[in-house]
């Protein structure tokens, strides 16, 4: 598993490399963990030890407030009776006790303050919080309505869409990226070149290789040579979309729990699976 493990690492860091220039200078994706990372690593003005986001009133404010928060959270679980407690938890579950509102999904009611994700927000294009939050309500009616008037229903039927949403998103984005990827390929054959030439050309051959050596483990495991172009393929979609996900978001935490081979694999008769390959 180390050896696969280390190829993934290969794949993931070259895509990474491929990628990130084409979506900063193409596609002009927003990047706010950049935006974040330049605003604290800005130059400081002439006679000052550090940018200028440190001397801004309203940092100190909003970073002083969480600080205080947290304290007295961690005060309270070693002297409750001396710092209060202030909850960021919330559970409206007894609100939605009545069909078929009581059929909603827990992401609803239940939630949590994340302050890192609120920061986050602030940098992310209006137009991408809104399609999280929008796909969040509109997929919990969805539930709502399946689990009350269309039974047998299981919120496990988001999963194919989310397959389906995942596989066109990943030709959109190889679409798009066309020129730069063929830029990339031209370079791993040629030699010499500026600076770019060079980073593009380390970037596909940690890229290849790594896609390789993968599909060799697998071999090497047991599996066919189909299904092994198969789970490399779910790995490089999965590293992609993770990629473009914070790309566009900033989002510091998040999985993609749905691309599973075996949903694939339900697709054909049961002969054709080996051991292996579970």
């Amino acid at each position: 598993w180390g050896a696969f493990l280390f190829f993934c690492w290969l794949m993931s860091m070259g895509l990474s490399l491929i990628v990130i220039p084409q979506w900063r200078r193409n596609e002009r994706l927003a990047f706010p963990l950049l935006e974040v990372q330049r605003a604290l690593t800005e130059t400081p003005a002439p006679g000052r030890l550090f940018a200028p986001i440190f001397r801004a009133t309203s940092f100190w404010i909003a970073a002083g407030s969480v600080f205080l928060l947290y304290l007295a959270m961690g005060g309270n679980m070693y002297f409750p009776e001396l710092v209060p407690a202030i909850p960021l938890e919330w559970n409206l579950q007894r609100c939605f006790t009545q069909e078929p509102l009581n059929y909603l999904p827990g992401w609803i009611y239940r939630g949590r303050i994340y302050f890192l994700f609120l920061a986050i927000a602030y940098f992310m294009p209006a137009r991408i919080g809104f399609s999280i939050c929008f796909f969040a309500v509109a997929y919990s009616l969805y539930i709502m309505v399946g689990r009350a008037f269309m039974p047998p229903f299981h919120s496990r039927t988001i999963g194919d869409h989310r397959h389906g949403g995942m596989l066109i998103l990943t030709v959109i984005i190889l679409w798009t990226g066309r020129a730069h990827w063929a830029r990339v390929a031209r370079s791993m054959v040629s030699r010499g070149g500026n600076g770019e030439d060079l980073r593009d050309r380390l970037a596909g051959w940690m890229f290849v290789v790594g896609m390789a050596g993968m599909f060799v483990w697998y071999l090497w495991a047991g599996a066919q040579a189909g299904w092994a172009v198969l789970f490399v393929a779910i790995g490089f979609m999965v590293c992609l979309l993770v990629t473009r996900i914070v790309c566009e978001t900033g989002m510091p935490f998040f999985r993609i729990y749905d691309a599973l081979p075996s949903v694939f694999m339900s697709f054909v008769p049961a002969a054709l699976i080996g051991r292996a390959h579970v």
